[in-house]
């Protein structure tokens, strides 16, 4: 449906960035007990464009715990049909919404067995805001890959907000059912980047990624150096990162070294050792599983 037509229901469409609009569907409006405002979550329900005024105010990103992102649109609803269509309104909303909650619970469930075991699995919950650097040198990821895992270790000290970055997508799932997209034997194994996601994340998801500035310090790239991927830019690293597979002085002061390996030399090996093809991705699939943050072990 196009914004005239959408005016000709009667909705009030203010801005294309905090009000979306596909296929003649609104998505996700959930009233709030004042009549005020409503709640909007990606992929849960679709409603039907009613007949009411809807304004689109203001929208800020939030996100909370090990759920996905969530996208908070503020709107002001007025039905054109006073009490009795409001309530109308309100009752079609919740009963769309129960709905595709319960279609949501059982696609989780659908599919291969290995997808229901994951579904069944939650990570447990780490707190990263407001820890100190000394804080976060106790928390480790393991990358769950399909040819073993990985514990890697991090230095906020000098590398804070990269550090913060990686446990924040490791907590949110980000990196899980990545793939390493480069291999270069004597060099790197490359990952993070959410381009090879299966299933890929949703445009609103996306949104939780920032570009990073660089924190260069007088470490140096070595054999288990864990170090972030970025473009021409120096502010350019978003989520993608890579592990020395040997000293690589020709990337000191340039790459933001950030962590490294704690354990797990071996499977960063077979990694490296795996058949590469086109722009050196390798030619069958090694995906990371899973990116779980554990507690350093004393």
């Amino acid at each position: 449906m196009n914004l005239e037509n959408l005016k000709r229901r009667g909705v009030q469409y203010l801005s294309s960035v905090d009000c979306q609009y596909a296929g003649g569907w609104l998505y996700d409006l959930i009233a709030c007990p004042d009549n005020s405002s409503v709640n909007r979550r990606p992929q849960l329900a679709r409603m039907p464009v009613l007949d009411v005024t809807l304004t689109c105010r203001t929208h800020s990103y939030l996100r909370s715990g090990n759920s996905p992102t969530l996208m908070r649109n503020c709107f002001e609803i007025t039905p054109k049909g006073g009490f009795a269509l409001k309530k109308l309104l309100v009752l079609v909303i919740c009963g769309l919404v129960l709905s595709a909650c319960n279609r949501a619970d059982k696609s989780q469930t659908s599919g291969n067995p290995a997808s229901k075991a994951e579904s069944t699995q939650t990570k447990p919950f780490v707190s990263i805001a407001g820890k100190t650097p000394e804080e976060l040198k106790k928390c480790h990821v393991v990358l769950e890959t399909s040819l073993g895992k990985i514990e890697l270790g991090f230095f906020p000290d000098v590398a804070p907000e990269h550090v913060r970055n990686f446990l924040r997508l490791s907590q949110a799932g980000f990196y899980d059912h990545t793939a390493w997209h480069r291999v270069v034997r004597k060099f790197v194994i490359q990952a993070g980047d959410l381009g090879t996601r299966n299933p890929p994340l949703q445009a609103m998801d996306m949104m939780a990624v920032r570009k990073l500035q660089p924190e260069f310090s007088r470490l140096k790239h070595k054999e288990g150096t864990l170090s972030m991927a970025r473009g021409e830019a120096l502010d350019s690293a978003e989520t993608s990162f890579f592990i020395c597979l040997a000293p690589q002085p020709k990337l000191d002061n340039k790459y933001t070294i950030f962590g490294e390996v704690i354990s797990g030399m071996d499977t960063v090996k077979k990694i490296a050792e795996v058949p590469v093809g086109v722009n050196s991705r390798p030619r069958d699939r090694i995906e990371i599983v899973r990116a779980e943050i554990i507690e350093a072990k004393p």
